[in-house]
């Protein structure tokens, strides 16, 4: 794009007259651009044969696909192209200096070295001896430019180039540092990556004072020997005062409130709570607080809390903290890539949360599996990649909370803590530079005893090369706790690494009741990854080894993980190797397998000893079948050594799309048995058709839309009191792969979607039954919101066709002409190819008034013209519309004279020519210039004037042109219209 000044205007003739050239010289290069780009389109696309040699090229750079780094010059060369190596270099993120015809540096880290003398022709890459060919080097005015291939093998590299549209694509054996930086701009931590991106319009959710309450409610009765109760547990959720709130509520019999928590949330990616704060959340009610180091107590308490940390993002490059809703009496399992680090049985606390989980260099997804009373199985993931420093320079992160230790909103002495009082926490972060960043955390509690206590924190996270992190934190208290710690993540052939070391001292009382200082030392090294993935299965595993000194005594402790997992079963074994420095040896294990055959799912878990003596310690064997789509049946058996004792267990479910109901019986060896009926849905209230729904999926942790599908008699959008809900209507919820079908209320219910992941909602058009019925939109996206209820109208209207033929005012057809429909805003809607009879037709079109029109190249290339506009309006109700024809006539031809100005071939540079000539050509009383296109030299012609003849009228606008300093000729012209 060319932007002129406008005292452009007033410039003299030598200047005009030099900027003419200019042009000139840009029209003649576009001209050669495109006869180039006609004559070699097919061959290039492939390997770029008809570039000639020599020829500058600009590849737009990327990688990891769709990464765009910027330009690489290059200059094609008969085998492919030679690539200027600084700006590849710069593109790539190598630190490799080029001065004079010498270049070194490093390119993946700094370990991986490279030097090269332009001049003798050899160096060397990574510690390997390297040359290169005459025929590899291109100097260009004191630029270096080397052969792609040769640059490949140089830094491992793969490079392919589309010449066709000069795009180039880069890979790499190594994660280059600016992958790592992309990977570290483009991270949604907490998400799961999905397949395809949303292209739909965007229909926000934003908080409301008062959205629709979802609850799931779980309920049953036990009787056991001669006790019987009653039990009960809520899980709720929904917008309230512009917040999403979030309540839990249990109780059993005697003891109605047995556990309660209320959390009001608000989040904003952009930043946009508390004005200048530029909080991206807040929190109130029953919250955790923010965390200061590691261990400690941590457990909701009534408050509040605040924090800037982009959503999703790693606090914490060290540990993290899992946790999420659950009902009463629902067994947790924790995963860390595929191998079993933690579980949580009959938990009943309406929240699982676990804690301190270490985070590896690399890759940590955790999968949590959520095993119901009933029979039910959930899943949720949570992934964060851990590669170097979470900060760039100069930014900063706050987290604050204030909270009311020991209480909640609903105060119970069930919640007591250790210390009870008023703390504030906070937790403070900074990038020092890309590399390097440091945080400080603090907090201090005045207790209900009238004390105050405090603890604090410093540490720093150090990024090698984006290829290891270091970490280093000190820890300290009121009462004399101190830790100091140490670690040193990386990966090393695939498997990641973490080598740490602690100190931690503390103050203890004696037998005599006097103060001792307790002081343990740890070092430690941990090994985690895949032993292989491939179509047998996956194979993962977790190695650990830690010595422990303390006082005057020393431990070890060995432990070795191993899971394997395909498509029918899977195996897990953990083992734990304990000693002491009286060579005292521990021992055990758990190991497992779980199987499907058909319709059985068996588990079997068993605990084991090796030392100081071998034995079994428990085994765990449960049975699942299906007996039909809504019948499940379950049985097992439990048996623990020590106790001697064995339990079995059997249990029948029901359930349907709305509720499940189970009835479970246990008895063991000691005479003990029990009896239970527990049951188990989820209620929200609705906006479309009866007040409430039901769904037997959870409804709180996830997002819900609620589509609503019906005939739209009116076109106007909207459900009116007349119309009829449509049934069988498939709906899809594409990027969180969930679909559902519309009932006989024309409602659809999409739960269970994965929040804040953006998905398109969209029709399934295959499923309409009547083929004269079409959706009225193409559909639209939206982010699910967990606890939050989307209402959506999806109206269809009736269809109509449109069919015509294409003639010439001679009775002849024109066939295979291309047709397109456009509508009043000039968006095309459809498109189609006439016959061999010149017999058109367009099908499923919606209501409303189009134009139908020819490809206009098609058209005059034939010398023909359309003699006017065909319009087609669609009505409401759907039709056949007949007898859309097009009738063309020949182009007439006047062959005569043009005052010509100049040919062009591009449009825009005729018009950036007449704006810049424009006063001279008043001047020169040219008063309506105008142009034509030259079909036969495919150029614009900007004239001044036309005759049949070569008129004296003519002759005189040219002389008038020529004395102002512009240019202007009498050409014989063809003129069809």
């Amino acid at each position: 794009m060319i932007f002129v000044s406008s005292y452009a205007l007033s410039a003299d003739n030598e200047r005009l007259t030099r900027i003419l050239d200019v042009l000139r010289q840009l029209d003649s290069k576009i001209v050669q651009a495109k006869t180039r780009a006609i004559n070699t389109a097919a061959v290039r696309e492939e390997q770029g044969l008809g570039i000639p040699e020599g020829e500058m090229l600009f590849f737009s750079t990327f990688i990891k696909g769709n990464n765009y780094l910027g330009e690489v010059v290059a200059v094609k060369s008969q085998e492919g192209a030679w690539l200027e190596i600084v700006s590849l270099f710069e593109s790539l993120g190598f630190a490799i200096d080029v001065t004079s015809m010498r270049a070194s540096g490093w390119f993946a880290d700094p370990n991986k070295t490279f030097t090269f003398d332009f001049d003798l022709l050899n160096g060397q890459s990574n510690s390997q001896e390297i040359t290169l060919k005459q025929s590899d080097l291109y100097i260009d005015n004191g630029d270096i430019f080397v052969s792609f291939s040769v640059l490949e093998t140089w830094f491992s590299l793969a490079i392919k180039i589309d010449y066709s549209v000069q795009e180039m694509y880069v890979e790499s054996k190594y994660i280059l540092p600016i992958e790592a930086k992309l990977d570290r701009l483009n991270r949604l931590t907490g998400q799961t990556s999905v397949s395809q991106e949303s292209i739909m319009p965007w229909k926000p959710s934003p908080y409301q004072s008062l959205s629709s309450p979802l609850a799931d409610v779980q309920f049953g009765y036990t009787k056991r020997n001669s006790k019987d109760a009653l039990s009960y547990s809520v899980l709720g959720a929904q917008d309230l005062a512009f917040f999403r709130s979030e309540y839990f509520i249990s109780g059993k019999e005697g003891d109605f409130f047995n556990q309660s928590r209320i959390h009001l949330s608000r989040e904003d990616t952009e930043g946009g709570l508390l004005g200048h704060l530029g909080a991206t959340k807040l929190e109130m009610g029953d919250v955790l607080p923010t965390k200061v180091g590691s261990g400690g107590q941590y457990t909701y308490a009534r408050g509040a809390r605040v924090s800037n940390y982009a959503i999703g993002h790693v606090k914490d490059v060290n540990i993290t903290i899992i946790s999420g809703a659950v009902q009463s009496g629902w067994d947790v399992e924790l995963y860390h890539n595929g191998v079993l680090i933690e579980q949580l049985i009959d938990h009943t606390q309406g929240q699982y949360l676990f804690d301190d989980i270490p985070l590896l260099y690399g890759h940590n997804e955790f999968e949590i599996i959520l095993y119901g009373p009933q029979g039910q199985v959930e899943r949720r993931t949570e992934q964060y990649i851990i590669d170097g420093n979470t900060l760039t320079s100069n930014q900063r992160f706050y987290d604050v909370s204030i909270t009311q230790q020991g209480h909640r909103v609903i105060d119970s002495s069930k919640y007591k803590a250790s210390d009870n009082g008023w703390q504030v926490a906070g937790r403070f972060e900074t990038g020092l530079s890309d590399q390097v960043s440091i945080f400080g955390a603090g907090s201090i509690i005045d207790n209900e005893r009238g004390q105050t206590a405090h603890n604090i924190a410093v540490g720093s996270n150090m990024s090698l090369a984006n290829r290891a992190l270091i970490t280093v934190d000190a820890q300290s208290s009121s009462n004399k706790d101190k830790s100091v710690s140490a670690s040193l993540r990386s990966k090393i052939a695939q498997q990641s690494v973490r080598a740490l070391m602690s100190y931690h001292s503390k103050p203890v009382l004696n037998d005599l009741n006097s103060s001792d200082t307790y002081i343990q030392k740890k070092l430690g090294l941990e090994f985690t990854g895949e032993l292989f993935n491939n179509s047998y299965g996956r194979m993962s595993h977790q190695s650990s080894l830690f010595h422990y000194r303390e006082g005057e005594g020393s431990r070890q402790r060995l432990s070795q993980s191993l899971n394997y997992v395909n498509g029918v079963f899977g195996l897990g074994n953990q083992i734990t190797w304990m000693s002491n420095e009286h060579k005292d040896k521990v021992s055990t294990g758990i190991a497992r397998v779980q199987s499907k055959y058909g319709r059985v799912f068996g588990r079997l878990s068993m605990g084991y000893q090796i030392q100081p003596e071998r034995k079994v310690r428990d085994y765990n064997l449960e049975l699942n079948t299906t007996l039909s789509e809504q019948w499940q049946l379950q049985a097992g058996i439990k048996n623990t050594v020590d106790d001697d004792n064995t339990e079995g267990r059997l249990s029948l479910n029901w359930q349907s799309d709305k509720l499940s109901l189970n009835s479970s019986m246990t008895f063991d060896s000691n005479n003990d048995w029990q009896f239970g009926v527990s049951g188990r849905m989820s209620l929200g209230a609705s906006k479309f058709g009866s007040p409430y729904f039901m769904s037997r999926r959870g409804l709180t942790g996830h997002g819900t839309a609620m589509i609503r599908v019906f005939l739209d008699e009116n076109d106007n959008g909207v459900f009116d009191a007349n119309e009829l809900p449509v049934e069988g209507v498939k709906i899809n919820a594409v990027q969180a792969h969930r679909f559902a079908s519309s009932d006989e209320r024309g409602i659809a219910l999409l739960s269970s979607m994965v929040a804040n992941r953006r998905t398109d909602i969209l029709i399934d058009t295959d499923s309409i039954d009547d083929p004269f019925m079409v959706p009225a939109g193409d559909g639209l996206s939206i982010t699910p919101r967990s606890g939050y209820v989307e209402y959506l109208d999806f109206p269809l209207v009736n269809a109509s066709e449109v069919e015509g033929s294409i003639y010439t005012e001679n009775g002849n057809v024109l066939p295979y002409a291309k047709v397109k429909l456009v509508d009043e805003q000039g968006v095309k809607v459809a498109e189609t190819e006439a016959a061999y009879d010149g017999y058109y037709l367009f099908t499923n079109l919606r209501p409303g008034t189009y134009q139908a029109q020819l490809e206009s190249a098609q058209v005059n290339s034939k010398s023909l013209k359309v003699n006017e506009q065909v319009t087609v309006e669609l009505p409401v109700h759907g039709e056949v519309v007949a007898g859309v024809d097009f009738t063309l006539a020949e182009l007439k031809k006047i062959q005569g004279y043009t005052a010509s100005l100049g040919k062009f071939s591009s449009l825009n540079t005729l018009k950036i020519y007449l704006m810049l000539t424009k006063e001279k050509l008043i001047n020169a009383r040219v008063i309506k210039p105008f142009y034509i296109y030259d079909e036969l030299e495919k150029k614009y012609i900007l004239a001044a004037g036309f005759s049949i003849s070569t008129t004296k009228t003519l002759h005189d606008i040219c002389d008038r042109v020529r004395e102002k300093g512009l240019a202007c000729e009498l050409d014989s012209t063809l003129i069809r219209h």
